[in-house]
């Protein structure tokens, strides 16, 4: 999603260029929308023709495009902060084109909510555990809590004195603070029964956050007296206390801990072994579909594919040349657009493990000609306080009125008693936000639509 330039000389021909060479403003147009979620912002070029070259500076020390046809960019912060961001273009058939455009986009990102967890086990009785909680937050504590095997066992910054039987457990501590953050770290304990060397070793383990193929695992005892020998059940072995291991696939792994303990010439061994679950590679790929309403060409209902397991889905609608931009939600929301014309949909997604993917197209609205034998003219339009439409019935009937947002949501219903011929039909606005609203008249087996922008 983004390119890093490191070649100061193409910068420095590129820079030369923008002033050299002649502005033509008829031929590309260098403006573009900028739209921000979080640590992500999405810039988005007014010119998108296919001839046209793109390069985007973000403002913190990054660039991307340079020679490509980068109508789009996305780029992650990682700070907080206002930053310039430029976007250069030129025509790459040689039109004469050459301008740039620069603005301002401000970046909020979460304060750092953040708890990690220590396990130590007593050293005459080996059951017997104490438990420690660290912490990072830009608030303060509302509380700590501990839950072994989901069960709540204590709260505060330590769980000491704890005893386990041999056996398998999930120790967790959970953090909540005053300002929203809410945090969890959990650790698996294999804890083993006494041997004649008294050992009963058993230990820990934790996987990478960005690369959960990456376990560091913890022997209980952790000591330089002792050594160790790991069998990670993939056909890699290791002898370092504190070993680290990347598997090259997920899945259900027995691993084997064998601790020996010297005493002079002397030695006994103690062994212990577990299932341990590493997870695959967060590779998330992500793509929509979309179908329209074929009795209103303006509703659409977008579907997002490979989508099972992703924490949250943000659609974006833009329209740059009217500076449209609506935020979506959800797998499969409708939308029902303003006007006819086409638009891009933007799709971004973010899985459990913090993977992020997005996909876009441009999608275009027909056109519903005024005329049309289904449309009924609203006056006057715009409106600021009542719409009103003049409706023609061959019999007598019921006139059944709904108005609907841009959303598709349903804000205003009706019912009217129609007569044969000419009807009057007034409809209350004022209470409406300004926007787009979309009218369906429904009397026997007849439906109109209209449509009033309320002011």
């Amino acid at each position: 999603m983004e390119n890093k330039l490191y070649t100061i000389i193409l910068f420095f021909l590129f820079s030369c260029c923008l002033s050299a060479k002649a502005q033509d403003s008829t031929l590309c147009n260098p403006s573009f929308g900028v739209y921000s979620l979080g640590s992500q912002a999405n810039f988005v070029a007014v010119d998108t023709h296919t001839h046209v070259q793109h390069y985007w500076n973000f403002g913190d020390s990054t660039q991307a495009g340079f020679n490509s046809n980068l109508a789009i960019a996305y780029h992650n912060y990682s700070h907080s902060g206002v930053f310039t961001v430029t976007h250069i273009i030129r025509d790459s058939l040689g039109g004469g084109c050459f301008d740039s455009s620069a603005q301002s986009v401000s970046i909020t990102i979460a304060p750092p909510c953040q708890v990690t967890l220590q396990a130590q086990r007593d050293t005459f009785d080996h059951h017997r555990y104490n438990f420690y909680a660290g912490y990072a937050t830009s608030g303060g504590i509302d509380s700590l809590t501990w839950f072994v095997n989901d069960s709540l066992v204590g709260t505060g910054p330590s769980l000491l004195n704890y005893y386990l039987s041999g056996g398998i457990y999930t120790v967790c501590v959970k953090l909540s603070t005053s300002t929203g953050c809410r945090a969890e770290q959990c650790q698996q304990l294999l804890v083993g029964t006494t041997d004649s060397c008294g050992i009963s070793p058993s230990f820990g383990y934790v996987a990478d956050s960005s690369n959960p193929q990456r376990i560091r695992f913890i022997p209980l005892p952790d000591s330089s007296g002792y050594s160790y020998l790991w069998d990670f059940g993939d056909g890699i072995s290791s002898t370092v206390r504190d070993a680290v291991h990347g598997y090259a696939y997920g899945g259900y792994f027995t691993v084997s801990l064998t601790v020996t303990k010297h005493n002079g010439t002397d030695s006994c061994q103690s062994h212990t072994s577990g299932t341990v679950y590493v997870a695959g590679r967060d590779t998330c790929k992500i793509s929509f579909t979309y179908t329209k309403n074929p009795s209103n060409p303006y509703q659409i209902t977008f579907h997002a594919e490979d989508s099972t397991g992703l924490d949250s889905l943000t659609w974006l609608v833009l329209n740059i040349s009217d500076s449209l931009h609506v935020y979506l939600s959800g797998h499969n929301p409708t939308y029902i657009f303003p006007d006819s014309g086409c638009y891009l949909v933007l799709l971004s997604a973010v899985t459990p493990g913090g993977c992020r993917s997005s996909s876009q197209q441009t999608i275009c609205t027909d056109t519903v000609p005024s005329n049309a034998l289904n449309f009924v003219r609203s006056y006057p339009n715009p409106a600021a306080s009542q719409a009103n439409l003049n409706l023609n019935l061959a019999t007598d009937n019921t006139i059944h009125i709904s108005v609907f947002n841009s959303m598709g949501n349903q804000v205003l219903t009706t019912v009217v008693a129609g007569n044969k011929g000419q009807n009057h039909v007034t409809l209350p606005i004022s209470n409406l936000p300004t926007g787009i609203y979309y009218i369906q008249i429904q009397y026997g087996n007849e439906i109109r639509r209209s449509k009033i922008q309320k002011l």
